[in-house]
């Protein structure tokens, strides 16, 4: 059983959530004001275990269709932002 509380807080926390970049999560409202524009950078990070997953995909891949993959790796390789300073 919910409480009233619970409720509001859930549809609350669900508001918040829209209120997100889809892309990389800051506040809408922040990101698309025009005033933003050039406050920002990307990064680019890597994470290590979508980089092992990738890399067995390729290897299956490259095993069931005797093609070799380019050279440049981009493994696991994720476009993050951050504010610049």
């Amino acid at each position: 059983m919910w409480l009233e509380d619970d409720i509001e807080s859930a549809l609350a926390y669900m508001d918040h959530l829209k209120s997100l970049c889809g892309g990389c999560g800051n506040p809408a409202s922040e990101t698309m004001d025009p005033d933003a524009d050039g406050a920002y950078e990307s990064v680019p990070l890597t994470c290590y275990a979508c980089a092992a997953r990738d890399a067995e995909n390729r290897a299956v891949s490259d095993a069931r269709s005797k093609e070799s993959q380019s050279s440049a790796s981009f493994d696991g390789l994720y476009i993050g932002v951050q504010k610049r300073t």
